[in-house]
């Protein structure tokens, strides 16, 4: 999860100046800058925990905000990856293999075909089709 924006908006909202805040929280200027703006992707846990406090943010709000967004978007690509799977999306891509690919592709389908014949009754296999 990344704090760096978050970070860097809290401590303008509060009008501390990079120093100010790298004096409070015993770092280096230099340091807290590249935890805002997301250089360091691994903030310790004791330190990132301070600064949120600090800043007023709660974290649990912050993760449940982000375990929520992380959802939806794994949703909506999830539908748009069932959208684009249609017959023109398979044919194209049956087109684009070369000529060991389409067998192999044909020679799957046909052994699905064998599995899913063997799996009916026998009333429905024995029905013409």
């Amino acid at each position: 999860m990344a704090y760096s924006f978050l970070l860097k908006q809290a401590r303008k909202q509060l009008k501390i100046s990079l120093r100010e805040a790298a004096a409070i929280f015993r770092m280096s200027p230099s340091t807290l800058n590249r935890y805002e703006e997301g250089l360091i992707s691994h903030i310790p846990p004791q330190k990132l925990t301070d600064l949120l406090s600090y800043y007023g943010i709660d974290p649990e709000r912050i993760r449940s905000e982000w375990l929520r967004k992380s959802a939806l978007e794994r949703l909506s690509r999830y539908e748009e990856s069932q959208r684009r799977i249609d017959a023109d999306f398979l044919y194209e891509r049956y087109m684009a293999l070369d000529e060991r690919g389409k067998r192999n592709v044909l020679s799957l389908l046909m052994h699905e075909s064998d599995v899913t014949s063997s799996l009916r009754s026998p009333k429905q296999a024995d029905k013409p089709q």
